[in-house]
Formats: structure tokens, sequence, C-alpha cells
């Protein structure tokens, strides 16, 4: 299973823009690594304290 995750500081949250990016650099890093990945199941969460907006993507891996 490969993992990649993403935080930003956003004061107008926009967690579509991180999901993108997330998957993006789950594929990139995939490809650098030579791994064949399945499907991306990404998560993502706000702490409005903060401001931060968090993106996590999960992929299987493909033997």
């Amino acid at each position: 299973m490969l993992i990649v995750q993403l935080q930003r500081y956003q004061f107008w949250p926009n967690s579509g823009v991180l999901m993108l990016e997330v998957r993006q650099k789950a594929k990139q890093i995939a490809k650098e690594k030579g791994l064949k990945i399945g499907s991306i199941n990404i998560s993502t969460e706000r702490n409005p304290t903060l401001g931060v907006t968090s993106a996590i993507a999960m992929c299987e891996v493909e033997e």
C-alpha cells in the first residue's frame, strides 16, 4: 500500500484542489518507484482552528 499525505494552510477552504494534488503526487511517486497502483482512495479533513486542510491518498499496489 502506498500512502501520501499533504497538508496546507488555506484561509478559504478548498479541499478539491488538495485532493487533485495528492492524487497527482501519489501517481508521481508510484511512477518514480516503478510501482503499478490500482484504485486511489482519498480522504480529506480540515482543522478550522488552525486553518489547515489535509488530504490522504491510499493506493493499492499491484504486482
